[in-house]
This record gives structure tokens, sequence and C-alpha cells, in this order.
């Protein structure tokens, strides 16, 4: 994906996390939809079990130290006032803590 594209693939993701903010053990649509951007880009998710998160391998070209990266996915029990055009449609949760952010820069893999 070139720079451009990105540049524009990215915030309606992060638009989409800010949206549809889910409290801690609640977030199945984050998980959801971070497995539906995954798919298909080579990225493998484990089968741990996990509810809510999981666990994705992403393959290096040859053997190099192992990189971790983790990204939290829960929002805070907060009503948004912000006016912002993509606000919290879930109503006393908000992601006013920056996990869309996060969600947005880590996980994705771009």
């Amino acid at each position: 994906m070139d720079r451009i594209a990105l540049q524009q693939y990215l915030p309606l993701h992060f638009e989409w996390f800010h949206r549809h903010p889910e409290l801690g053990n609640e977030e199945f649509e984050t998980t959801a939809r971070i497995r539906d951007i995954l798919n298909g880009t080579g990225i493998e998710i484990l089968d741990t079990g996990l509810e809510t998160g999981f666990v994705a391998r992403i393959a290096g070209k040859k053997d190099a130290p192992v990189v971790a990266l983790q990204s939290d996915l829960d929002a805070l029990p907060l009503s948004e006032a912000s006016g912002l055009p993509y606000n919290s449609k879930n109503e006393g949760r908000m992601r006013a803590c920056g996990h869309d952010f996060h969600l947005t820069t880590r996980p994705i893999g771009l």
C-alpha cells in the first residue's frame, strides 16, 4: 500500500474504533473488526481461546529477533461530549484514552 492510500485508509479505521468503544472484556466488535482487517494479509492469528483480543504472528523473511507489539482495545465508562463527527455511538463509553489511536497504528500491520 502506498503512502497516499495509507493516509486515507488509517483515518477510516481510527474513526470506526472511536465510534464503537467497548469496555474491558467486552471488546467483541473491536476484536472482530481487527480480525477482519488482518484477514488475508498473511498475518497468522493464533488460536488462544480468547473471547476478546487475540495473539497474532507476523513472520519475517529471515530469522531475526522477536519483536512483540501490544495494543489496548478497551474504552472508558465515560459519555462523550466532544462533538466530533465520529462521536461515540455507545452511550456511556468513550475511547478517551487514546486506544483508538493505538488500534489504528499498531495491530493493523501496515
